[in-house]
Protein backbone atom coordinates (compact mmCIF):
# COMPACT_ATOMS: atom_id res chain seq x y z
CA UNK A 1 0.00 0.00 0.00
CA UNK A 2 1.15 3.53 -0.74
CA UNK A 3 0.61 4.71 2.85
CA UNK A 4 2.42 2.38 5.23
CA UNK A 5 1.06 1.11 8.56
CA UNK A 6 1.62 3.80 11.22
CA UNK A 7 0.84 1.68 14.29
CA UNK A 8 4.50 1.36 15.20
CA UNK A 9 5.59 4.86 14.16
CA UNK A 10 6.54 5.92 17.68
CA UNK A 11 8.74 2.87 18.18
CA UNK A 12 10.46 3.29 14.81
CA UNK A 13 11.03 7.02 15.30
CA UNK A 14 12.52 6.50 18.74
CA UNK A 15 14.83 3.75 17.46
CA UNK A 16 16.12 5.96 14.64
CA UNK A 17 16.60 8.97 16.93
CA UNK A 18 18.55 6.85 19.40
CA UNK A 19 20.85 5.28 16.81
CA UNK A 20 21.45 7.89 14.11
CA UNK A 21 22.59 11.47 14.59
CA UNK A 22 21.15 14.43 12.70
CA UNK A 23 23.78 14.26 9.96
CA UNK A 24 22.74 10.75 8.86
CA UNK A 25 21.95 10.18 5.18
CA UNK A 26 18.70 8.25 4.90
CA UNK A 27 17.08 6.44 1.96
CA UNK A 28 13.32 5.87 2.16
CA UNK A 29 12.50 2.95 -0.13
CA UNK A 30 8.92 2.88 -1.40
CA UNK A 31 8.15 6.39 -0.23
CA UNK A 32 4.45 6.33 -1.13
CA UNK A 33 2.83 9.34 0.55
CA UNK A 34 6.11 10.34 2.21
CA UNK A 35 5.04 9.56 5.78
CA UNK A 36 8.51 8.46 6.83
CA UNK A 37 9.76 11.87 5.74
CA UNK A 38 7.08 13.58 7.83
CA UNK A 39 8.08 11.48 10.82
CA UNK A 40 11.78 12.34 10.55
CA UNK A 41 12.11 15.74 8.85
CA UNK A 42 12.35 17.74 12.07
CA UNK A 43 15.70 16.13 12.83
CA UNK A 44 17.05 14.82 9.53
CA UNK A 45 17.77 16.98 6.47
CA UNK A 46 19.41 14.40 4.20
CA UNK A 47 16.53 12.11 3.21
CA UNK A 48 16.26 10.72 -0.33
CA UNK A 49 13.66 8.27 -1.59
CA UNK A 50 12.96 5.56 -4.13
CA UNK A 51 9.45 5.35 -5.59
CA UNK A 52 8.70 2.98 -8.46
CA UNK A 53 5.14 4.22 -9.16
CA UNK A 54 5.34 7.55 -10.98
CA UNK A 55 1.81 8.77 -10.13
CA UNK A 56 2.75 8.69 -6.43
CA UNK A 57 5.71 10.97 -7.14
CA UNK A 58 3.32 13.54 -8.64
CA UNK A 59 0.34 13.02 -6.33
CA UNK A 60 2.39 13.32 -3.15
CA UNK A 61 4.76 16.01 -4.49
CA UNK A 62 7.78 13.90 -3.58
CA UNK A 63 10.27 15.83 -5.71
CA UNK A 64 9.66 19.00 -3.72
CA UNK A 65 9.75 17.24 -0.35
CA UNK A 66 12.69 14.82 -0.53
CA UNK A 67 16.23 15.93 -1.21
CA UNK A 68 16.44 13.51 -4.14
CA UNK A 69 13.90 11.15 -5.71
CA UNK A 70 14.86 7.99 -7.58
CA UNK A 71 12.09 6.85 -9.90
CA UNK A 72 13.06 3.21 -10.19
CA UNK A 73 12.62 -0.25 -8.72
CA UNK A 74 14.74 -0.95 -5.66
CA UNK A 75 15.80 -4.18 -7.36
CA UNK A 76 17.71 -2.05 -9.87
CA UNK A 77 19.14 0.38 -7.33
CA UNK A 78 22.87 0.15 -6.67
CA UNK A 79 23.86 3.15 -4.52
CA UNK A 80 23.14 1.73 -1.06
CA UNK A 81 26.63 2.59 0.12
CA UNK A 82 25.80 6.30 -0.11
CA UNK A 83 23.48 6.03 2.91
CA UNK A 84 23.78 5.48 6.64
CA UNK A 85 20.25 4.11 6.98
CA UNK A 86 17.91 2.47 4.50
CA UNK A 87 14.24 2.35 5.50
CA UNK A 88 12.03 -0.23 3.80
CA UNK A 89 8.59 0.17 5.35
CA UNK A 90 6.18 -2.36 3.81
CA UNK A 91 8.38 -3.08 0.79
CA UNK A 92 9.83 -6.57 1.08
CA UNK A 93 6.43 -8.26 0.72
CA UNK A 94 6.05 -6.67 -2.73
CA UNK A 95 9.21 -8.41 -4.02
CA UNK A 96 9.87 -12.02 -4.92
CA UNK A 97 12.04 -14.00 -2.54
CA UNK A 98 14.82 -14.01 -5.13
CA UNK A 99 14.70 -10.23 -5.60
CA UNK A 100 14.53 -9.70 -1.84
CA UNK A 101 17.64 -11.81 -1.31
CA UNK A 102 19.43 -9.90 -4.07
CA UNK A 103 18.55 -6.50 -2.54
CA UNK A 104 19.48 -7.59 0.99
CA UNK A 105 22.74 -9.11 -0.22
CA UNK A 106 23.75 -5.82 -1.87
CA UNK A 107 22.84 -3.88 1.26
CA UNK A 108 24.90 -6.34 3.32
CA UNK A 109 27.92 -5.55 1.14
CA UNK A 110 27.50 -1.82 1.86
CA UNK A 111 28.17 0.11 5.07
CA UNK A 112 24.47 0.94 5.45
CA UNK A 113 22.17 -0.04 8.26
CA UNK A 114 18.66 -1.11 7.36
CA UNK A 115 15.27 -0.88 9.06
CA UNK A 116 12.58 -3.08 7.51
CA UNK A 117 8.92 -3.43 8.41
CA UNK A 118 6.80 -6.24 6.96
CA UNK A 119 3.17 -7.25 7.53
CA UNK A 120 2.55 -10.84 8.54
CA UNK A 121 0.23 -12.96 6.37
CA UNK A 122 -1.36 -10.03 4.58
CA UNK A 123 -2.99 -10.54 1.19
CA UNK A 124 -3.21 -7.51 -1.09
CA UNK A 125 -3.84 -7.03 -4.80
CA UNK A 126 -3.68 -4.08 -7.17
CA UNK A 127 -4.60 -0.77 -5.54
CA UNK A 128 -4.91 2.69 -7.12
CA UNK A 129 -4.17 1.03 -10.49
CA UNK A 130 -0.71 0.25 -9.12
CA UNK A 131 0.49 -3.27 -9.85
CA UNK A 132 3.40 -2.74 -7.46
CA UNK A 133 0.93 -2.79 -4.58
CA UNK A 134 0.49 -6.57 -4.97
CA UNK A 135 1.86 -8.56 -2.05
CA UNK A 136 3.91 -11.29 -3.70
CA UNK A 137 5.03 -12.60 -0.32
CA UNK A 138 1.65 -12.62 1.43
CA UNK A 139 2.67 -15.61 3.56
CA UNK A 140 5.29 -13.88 5.70
CA UNK A 141 5.56 -14.86 9.37
CA UNK A 142 8.29 -14.52 11.96
CA UNK A 143 9.42 -18.07 11.13
CA UNK A 144 9.46 -17.51 7.36
CA UNK A 145 11.39 -14.25 7.76
CA UNK A 146 14.04 -16.16 9.70
CA UNK A 147 14.09 -18.99 7.16
CA UNK A 148 14.34 -16.75 4.09
CA UNK A 149 16.31 -13.77 5.36
CA UNK A 150 17.88 -14.73 8.69
CA UNK A 151 21.32 -14.39 7.15
CA UNK A 152 20.66 -10.70 6.53
CA UNK A 153 18.07 -9.59 9.08
CA UNK A 154 17.26 -10.01 12.76
CA UNK A 155 14.02 -9.21 14.53
CA UNK A 156 13.99 -5.95 16.46
CA UNK A 157 10.32 -5.65 17.44
CA UNK A 158 7.06 -7.37 16.56
CA UNK A 159 3.33 -7.22 17.02
CA UNK A 160 0.87 -9.92 16.06
CA UNK A 161 0.45 -8.49 12.56
CA UNK A 162 3.93 -7.20 11.68
CA UNK A 163 7.64 -7.42 12.36
CA UNK A 164 10.40 -4.81 12.36
CA UNK A 165 13.86 -6.00 11.37
CA UNK A 166 17.38 -4.58 11.35
CA UNK A 167 20.59 -5.67 9.72
CA UNK A 168 22.03 -8.85 11.16
CA UNK A 169 25.65 -8.08 11.90
CA UNK A 170 25.84 -10.92 14.39
CA UNK A 171 24.51 -10.92 17.93
CA UNK A 172 27.99 -10.62 19.35
CA UNK A 173 28.90 -7.22 17.88
CA UNK A 174 27.71 -5.11 20.80
CA UNK A 175 28.93 -7.67 23.32
CA UNK A 176 32.41 -7.57 21.79
CA UNK A 177 32.57 -3.79 22.08
CA UNK A 178 31.30 -3.84 25.64
CA UNK A 179 33.76 -6.59 26.64
CA UNK A 180 36.58 -4.53 25.16
CA UNK A 181 35.80 -1.65 27.52
CA UNK A 182 37.47 -1.32 30.88
CA UNK A 183 34.47 -2.20 33.01
CA UNK A 184 31.55 -4.58 33.13
CA UNK A 185 28.53 -2.68 31.90
CA UNK A 186 25.40 -3.08 33.97
CA UNK A 187 22.42 -4.09 31.84
CA UNK A 188 19.07 -2.31 31.89
CA UNK A 189 16.99 -4.57 29.64
CA UNK A 190 14.46 -4.93 32.46
CA UNK A 191 13.56 -1.22 32.39
CA UNK A 192 10.38 -0.58 30.44
CA UNK A 193 8.56 2.58 29.46
CA UNK A 194 6.00 3.77 26.93
CA UNK A 195 8.57 3.77 24.14
CA UNK A 196 10.23 0.46 25.03
CA UNK A 197 7.52 -1.79 26.46
CA UNK A 198 9.73 -4.85 25.95
CA UNK A 199 12.71 -3.32 27.72
CA UNK A 200 15.67 -1.19 26.69
CA UNK A 201 17.59 -2.80 23.83
CA UNK A 202 21.34 -3.37 23.97
CA UNK A 203 21.89 -0.84 21.20
CA UNK A 204 20.16 1.94 23.13
CA UNK A 205 22.04 1.10 26.32
CA UNK A 206 25.31 1.12 24.42
CA UNK A 207 24.52 4.53 22.90
CA UNK A 208 23.82 5.97 26.37
CA UNK A 209 27.07 4.49 27.59
CA UNK A 210 29.00 6.03 24.71
CA UNK A 211 27.56 9.53 25.23
CA UNK A 212 28.61 9.52 28.90
CA UNK A 213 32.05 8.21 27.91
CA UNK A 214 32.47 10.95 25.30
CA UNK A 215 31.52 13.62 27.83
CA UNK A 216 34.07 12.36 30.33
CA UNK A 217 36.72 12.05 27.63
CA UNK A 218 36.17 15.62 26.49
CA UNK A 219 36.11 16.89 30.07
CA UNK A 220 39.37 15.08 30.86
CA UNK A 221 41.15 17.29 28.31
CA UNK A 222 40.65 20.25 30.66
CA UNK A 223 40.23 18.95 34.21
CA UNK A 224 41.50 16.09 36.37
CA UNK A 225 38.64 13.60 36.60
CA UNK A 226 40.07 12.17 39.81
CA UNK A 227 39.00 15.41 41.51
CA UNK A 228 35.34 14.78 40.75
CA UNK A 229 33.38 14.02 43.91
CA UNK A 230 29.84 15.34 43.39
CA UNK A 231 27.65 15.01 40.29
CA UNK A 232 24.13 16.34 39.69
CA UNK A 233 21.98 14.48 37.14
CA UNK A 234 19.07 16.90 36.60
CA UNK A 235 16.14 15.63 34.52
CA UNK A 236 17.36 12.07 34.73
CA UNK A 237 14.44 10.32 32.96
CA UNK A 238 15.58 6.79 33.82
CA UNK A 239 18.67 7.10 36.03
CA UNK A 240 20.95 5.19 33.67
CA UNK A 241 23.42 8.05 33.19
CA UNK A 242 23.71 8.36 36.98
CA UNK A 243 24.74 4.71 37.15
CA UNK A 244 27.22 5.21 34.30
CA UNK A 245 29.07 7.92 36.20
CA UNK A 246 29.52 5.62 39.19
CA UNK A 247 30.81 2.88 36.87
CA UNK A 248 33.21 4.96 34.81
CA UNK A 249 34.89 7.09 37.46
CA UNK A 250 37.34 4.99 39.51
CA UNK A 251 36.93 6.97 42.72
CA UNK A 252 33.84 7.08 44.91
CA UNK A 253 31.50 9.79 43.70
CA UNK A 254 28.10 10.90 44.93
CA UNK A 255 25.45 11.39 42.26
CA UNK A 256 22.32 13.39 43.11
CA UNK A 257 19.58 12.41 40.67
CA UNK A 258 16.55 14.65 40.08
CA UNK A 259 13.44 13.50 38.21
CA UNK A 260 9.94 14.91 38.90
CA UNK A 261 7.96 12.76 36.47
CA UNK A 262 6.23 10.06 38.55
CA UNK A 263 6.28 7.54 35.71
CA UNK A 264 9.96 8.12 34.90
CA UNK A 265 10.97 8.26 38.57
CA UNK A 266 9.87 4.64 39.00
CA UNK A 267 12.52 3.66 36.44
CA UNK A 268 15.09 5.82 38.23
CA UNK A 269 14.47 3.76 41.36
CA UNK A 270 14.78 0.51 39.41
CA UNK A 271 18.00 1.41 37.61
CA UNK A 272 19.74 2.84 40.69
CA UNK A 273 18.59 0.18 43.15
CA UNK A 274 21.42 -1.04 45.35
CA UNK A 275 23.83 1.72 44.25
CA UNK A 276 24.86 3.47 47.46
CA UNK A 277 26.58 6.27 45.52
CA UNK A 278 23.32 7.59 44.06
CA UNK A 279 20.81 9.72 45.96
CA UNK A 280 17.48 10.01 44.14
CA UNK A 281 15.08 12.94 44.41
CA UNK A 282 11.58 13.13 42.96
CA UNK A 283 11.94 16.85 42.36
CA UNK A 284 12.05 19.36 39.53
CA UNK A 285 14.80 22.00 39.57
CA UNK A 286 14.32 25.65 38.59
CA UNK A 287 14.83 29.14 40.07
CA UNK A 288 12.12 28.95 42.75
CA UNK A 289 10.84 26.66 45.50
CA UNK A 290 7.32 25.29 45.74
CA UNK A 291 4.75 23.61 43.53
CA UNK A 292 4.44 23.96 39.77
CA UNK A 293 2.49 22.69 36.80
CA UNK A 294 4.33 19.94 34.96
CA UNK A 295 3.50 18.85 31.42
CA UNK A 296 3.70 15.11 30.76
CA UNK A 297 4.35 14.45 27.05
CA UNK A 298 3.25 10.86 26.63
CA UNK A 299 4.36 10.58 22.99
CA UNK A 300 7.88 11.61 24.03
CA UNK A 301 8.43 11.04 27.73
CA UNK A 302 11.80 12.74 27.58
CA UNK A 303 10.00 15.88 26.45
CA UNK A 304 8.06 16.33 29.71
CA UNK A 305 8.71 19.77 31.19
CA UNK A 306 7.83 22.47 33.71
CA UNK A 307 7.12 24.59 30.63
CA UNK A 308 4.07 24.22 28.43
CA UNK A 309 4.82 22.72 24.99
CA UNK A 310 4.50 25.21 22.15
CA UNK A 311 5.55 23.27 19.02
CA UNK A 312 3.60 20.03 19.29
CA UNK A 313 5.25 18.11 16.46
CA UNK A 314 8.36 18.09 18.69
CA UNK A 315 6.68 16.96 21.91
CA UNK A 316 3.62 15.18 20.56
CA UNK A 317 -0.06 16.06 21.02
CA UNK A 318 -0.80 13.72 23.93
CA UNK A 319 0.11 16.05 26.80
CA UNK A 320 -1.27 16.04 30.34
CA UNK A 321 -0.72 18.54 33.14
CA UNK A 322 0.09 17.50 36.69
CA UNK A 323 1.72 19.16 39.72
CA UNK A 324 5.27 18.56 40.99
CA UNK A 325 7.58 19.81 43.72
CA UNK A 326 10.26 22.28 42.60
CA UNK A 327 13.49 23.41 44.26
CA UNK A 328 16.20 25.93 43.48
CA UNK A 329 19.66 24.62 44.21
CA UNK A 330 20.90 27.72 46.05
CA UNK A 331 18.47 26.72 48.83
CA UNK A 332 18.29 22.96 48.41
CA UNK A 333 22.04 22.32 48.50
CA UNK A 334 22.77 24.01 51.87
CA UNK A 335 19.74 22.27 53.35
CA UNK A 336 21.19 18.92 52.20
CA UNK A 337 24.84 19.62 53.15
CA UNK A 338 26.03 20.00 49.56
CA UNK A 339 28.72 22.70 49.40
CA UNK A 340 29.96 22.18 45.83
CA UNK A 341 28.99 20.51 42.55
CA UNK A 342 31.75 19.20 40.28
CA UNK A 343 29.79 17.94 37.25
CA UNK A 344 26.28 18.67 36.00
CA UNK A 345 24.43 16.45 33.53
CA UNK A 346 21.20 18.21 32.58
CA UNK A 347 18.18 17.67 30.33
CA UNK A 348 15.31 19.87 31.52
CA UNK A 349 13.46 20.72 28.32
CA UNK A 350 13.72 24.50 28.16
CA UNK A 351 14.37 25.28 31.84
CA UNK A 352 18.18 25.32 31.58
CA UNK A 353 18.60 29.05 32.18
CA UNK A 354 16.24 28.91 35.17
CA UNK A 355 18.22 26.07 36.74
CA UNK A 356 21.51 27.93 36.38
CA UNK A 357 20.17 31.23 37.71
CA UNK A 358 18.71 29.32 40.64
CA UNK A 359 22.15 28.00 41.63
CA UNK A 360 23.59 31.29 42.82
CA UNK A 361 27.27 31.13 43.75
CA UNK A 362 27.22 27.31 43.65
CA UNK A 363 27.77 27.71 39.92
CA UNK A 364 31.28 28.96 40.74
CA UNK A 365 32.16 25.47 42.05
CA UNK A 366 31.15 23.62 38.88
CA UNK A 367 33.98 22.15 36.78
CA UNK A 368 32.03 20.82 33.77
CA UNK A 369 28.49 20.72 32.39
CA UNK A 370 26.70 18.60 29.78
CA UNK A 371 23.37 20.21 28.90
CA UNK A 372 20.75 20.01 26.18
CA UNK A 373 19.73 23.49 24.92
CA UNK A 374 17.39 24.88 22.30
CA UNK A 375 18.37 26.64 19.12
CA UNK A 376 14.66 27.08 18.37
CA UNK A 377 12.77 27.02 21.70
CA UNK A 378 9.63 24.90 21.51
CA UNK A 379 8.21 25.48 25.00
CA UNK A 380 6.57 28.66 26.25
CA UNK A 381 9.21 30.61 28.17
CA UNK A 382 12.05 28.28 27.19
CA UNK A 383 15.60 29.59 27.15
CA UNK A 384 17.75 29.92 24.02
CA UNK A 385 21.19 28.35 23.85
CA UNK A 386 22.83 31.76 23.45
CA UNK A 387 21.38 32.93 26.76
CA UNK A 388 22.82 29.85 28.46
CA UNK A 389 26.21 30.21 26.78
CA UNK A 390 26.53 33.86 27.77
CA UNK A 391 25.38 33.28 31.33
CA UNK A 392 27.78 30.40 31.94
CA UNK A 393 30.64 32.36 30.40
CA UNK A 394 30.05 34.96 33.09
CA UNK A 395 30.83 32.25 35.65
CA UNK A 396 34.03 31.12 33.93
CA UNK A 397 32.53 28.15 32.09
CA UNK A 398 33.46 28.02 28.40
CA UNK A 399 31.74 26.13 25.59
CA UNK A 400 34.12 23.44 24.28
CA UNK A 401 31.83 21.17 22.28
CA UNK A 402 28.39 21.25 20.68
CA UNK A 403 26.41 18.79 18.57
CA UNK A 404 22.90 19.22 17.21
CA UNK A 405 20.06 16.68 17.17
CA UNK A 406 18.17 18.76 14.60
CA UNK A 407 17.48 22.42 13.85
CA UNK A 408 15.71 22.79 17.20
CA UNK A 409 18.22 21.60 19.79
CA UNK A 410 21.57 20.07 20.60
CA UNK A 411 23.96 19.03 23.36
CA UNK A 412 26.58 21.42 24.76
CA UNK A 413 29.65 20.80 26.91
CA UNK A 414 31.08 23.55 29.12
CA UNK A 415 34.26 23.37 31.21
CA UNK A 416 36.07 25.64 33.61
CA UNK A 417 39.43 26.28 32.00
Amino acid sequence: MGVSDRQTEKYVKNYIYENFDASARILDVGAGAGLNLEMLKDRYDNIDCIEVFEPYIETYNLKNRYKKVYHQNVVEFDNFNDYDLIIMGDVLEHLTVEDSVDVLDRIAKSKSEVLIQVPYQYVQGIENENIYEIHIQDDLTKELMEERYGEYLKLLHEQSYLGIYIRNRGDSEIEQVVKASSFKMKKFNHIRDRHFPDGYTDWIQFRIDMVVSQFLQKTSEFIDLSEIKTIFDIGSLNGIESVKFTEKLPQDVTVYTFEPNEESYKNVLISTEGNANIITNKLAVSNFNGKSDFYMTYENMGGSSLLEPMILHKTGNDNHKTTVDVVQLSDWCPENNVTSIDLIWMDVQGSEFNVFTGMGDLLKTVKAIYVECSNIPYYHGASHKDDVINYLRGYGLELVDESYHDSYEGDFIFVRK
